[in-house]
This record gives C-alpha cells, sequence and structure tokens, in this order.
C-alpha cells in the first residue's frame, strides 16, 4: 500500500462518495476507484460497501480507518523531521461553537501541540452562525463548524465529514423499548434544547415541526444532558457529546436517524489560503475528525 492508496481511502471515507472524493482530490471517478481496489486487493478484504447513495465501509474499513490515518500522520511528521527549516511557527485563531469547541477541540489542539509545538492555537466560542462573522471581520483565522447546509459565502472550506446526531433519553423512558423510532412516536414527547437558535435545536425543529417549540431550554449542551439524564426530556446532541452520559449509563441513544444529518466543516478566507500553519491543522482535522475513540454505537 502507498501514500496516494491511503489518502484516497481515507478521502472516500470521509466523503461517503467516490464522487465527491475525485473531485476533492482532483482525479477521475475510475482512478479513485482503482485506487480502492488496489488497497483492498493488499489487504485481502472489501473496505466499502457500495450502496446507491454512495458507499459504506464494512467492517474491514471500520477497523482499517484508525490504522490509515495513523500511517498519513506518521509519514507527514518524518518528512517534516527531515527538514530543519520546515518548522512552523506563529499563531492560528480558531472559531467554533459551543460544542465543537468542548467535545472536538481538546483532543485536536492537544494532537496539534504535539506536532507544531511552536504554533500557538488560541480558541474563540461563538453562537451559532457568529464565528463566520467573525471571520469575515478577520478575528479568527479558521472556524471549526457544524452545519446541515455547506457555509455560504466568499470562504475557501473543507468538509470533514459527519457530526452525527443522536435523539437520548433518560434510561428508564418509554421511547427505549422501541426498535425503531418516527415523527409519530415523538408526538408527546418532551423536549430539552440549549437555546433556540443552536443548530441542534434548528434540526429538531426541521424534523418534527411545532412540537419542539415547547422544549424546556437549558442554556448549554451540558446543561441539556443533565436535563435528559435526569428524565426532564429527550433531546437532539451529537453524538460525541453523549458518548460520556450513554458510557455511564445515564442515558441512552434512540434508535432514530435524522433526516438532515448534520456535517463538519473548516473555513476560511483567501487571506490564509497557502499558510503552511494553517494547512497543517485543516489536514489534522480532516484525519481526526472521524477518529475520536469516544464515539459510541
Amino acid at each position: 500500500m502507498d501514500h496516494r492508496q491511503l489518502n484516497t481511502f481515507t478521502t472516500v471515507c470521509r466523503t461517503r462518495s467516490i464522487t465527491r472524493a475525485a473531485a476533492e482530490l482532483g482525479y477521475s471517478q475510475s482512478a479513485v476507484t482503482s485506487q480502492v481496489k488496489s488497497l483492498e486487493s493488499v489487504l485481502g478484504v472489501a473496505l466499502f460497501e457500495r450502496r446507491r447513495d454512495g458507499v459504506r465501509l464494512t467492517a474491514f474499513g471500520e477497523r482499517f480507518l484508525p490504522y490509515a490515518q495513523r500511517l498519513l500522520t506518521l509519514a507527514d511528521e518524518a518528512r517534516g523531521a527531515l527538514h530543519n527549516n520546515g518548522a512552523l511557527g506563529g499563531s492560528l485563531i480558531v472559531g467554533a461553537g459551543e460544542s465543537v469547541t468542548t467535545y472536538r477541540l481538546p483532543a485536536l489542539v492537544e494532537a496539534f501541540h504535539h506536532r507544531y509545538p511552536d504554533v500557538r492555537l488560541s480558541l474563540r466560542i461563538f453562537r451559532d452562525g457568529r464565528a463566520l462573522n467573525a471571520l469575515e471581520r478577520d478575528e479568527v483565522d479558521v472556524c471549526l463548524l457544524s452545519a446541515v447546509d455547506e457555509p455560504a459565502g466568499d470562504f475557501h472550506r473543507k468538509d470533514l465529514g459527519d457530526d452525527e446526531v443522536v435523539l437520548v433519553a433518560a434510561p428508564d423512558h418509554p421511547l427505549g423499548r422501541h426498535t425503531l423510532i418516527t415523527v409519530a412516536d415523538l408526538a408527546g414527547c418532551r423536549f430539552v434544547i440549549a437555546q433556540p437558535d443552536c443548530l441542534y435545536a434548528r434540526i429538531l425543529a426541521a424534523e418534527i415541526g411545532g412540537a419542539a417549540e415547547a422544549a424546556l431550554q437549558f442554556g448549554t449542551v451540558e446543561g441539556v444532558k443533565r436535563a435528559v439524564a435526569a428524565g426532564l426530556g429527550v433531546a437532539l446532541l451529537p453524538r460525541i457529546a453523549v458518548a460520556d452520559l450513554v458510557a455511564a449509563g445515564e442515558a441512552v441513544v434512540l434508535p432514530w436517524r435524522a433526516a438532515a444529518p448534520a456535517r463538519l466543516y473548516a473555513v476560511w478566507t483567501g487571506k490564509h489560503e497557502g499558510s503552511r500553519e494553517l494547512d497543517a491543522l485543516v489536514t489534522l482535522m480532516s484525519r481526526t475528525s472521524r477518529e475520536d475513540l469516544r464515539l459510541v454505537s
């Protein structure tokens, strides 16, 4: 297996599409397919299931993905170690919302600092939508956003993959006994949200309509999690945010899937295009966005 095969594999994983991966990498679709098949031949297993709506990792693919990401990261570190004049420095300011800052950025900052200790990262927390305004005003260098739609505007952007959202409830909630939950099953449920204008409240409102308008508000994602654990209602939150709650047995993930899933995006302006520090950060973002071991099934 070679670097190009591994890079193609991880890009297809992130985009969940041969077509989107080919467009991002600048390859033909046939070249992407050929590289994936060559990698599968080397490994002796199928890495993807081909579906009408794209591709999905097989169990072998899920098992192989973290190794592929580590190999690519190690290759980057090796190249940097061989070039004394290649050290990165300076500073970067990252803007993000509450849930991304709390549950994704700490691990990213730690990994980035380990690889590039001379680059100073600073974090800024914004309410939904306001991070892009700060980016336009040059108050931050890059935004890490969770959104249903690709961020609009005159920005450079990179799709980092799914930010899966799930419905969670206390373990003894009646919906926990269902094998599949529909919108009709949610009628009459009490919901809890952080703020009416937060992304997850908007997704919930789009999914179930007016029932979300009467939701209890708890201000922050952590406040919503505590309300769920106390049995005060059902919440729609990022899977990564509720991993600890589920692992502790204080909540369960309900068998339901959002019709409009959220995705993670790195967004920056043309002013920073070509910045080696920014390139290094965005590359690490794309490789770690699917790698967080705190995710729960």
